[in-house]
């Protein structure tokens, strides 16, 4: 298939009717938020960043990366369990 050829089949049938996907993003976005504030949170303290800093950092970190990574993460994983 070359760039300009349109694919042979659709990528995704119906993405949006995939039964429980916004209940895994949701799910997978509040268990990133959470490791992602944790683990930063651990490690800000833990190279000597006062207290108030490191919560704000963590924060910081978590809203960004948290929730889209897991949210992704969660969605995916919801697709591939109902692929196989």
């Amino acid at each position: 298939m070359t760039p300009s050829e349109p694919p042979s089949e659709p990528l995704a049938d119906d993405l949006f009717a995939v039964e429980g996907l916004g209940a895994a993003f949701a799910r997978g976005a509040a268990a990133g938020f959470v490791l992602v504030f944790v683990g930063s949170i651990a490690l800000t303290l833990a190279a000597g960043i006062e207290t108030g800093m490191a919560v704000a950092v963590s924060l910081f970190a978590a809203f960004w990366a948290g929730f889209g990574l897991g949210g992704m993460y969660g969605a995916i994983s919801r697709t591939h369990a109902l692929e196989q």
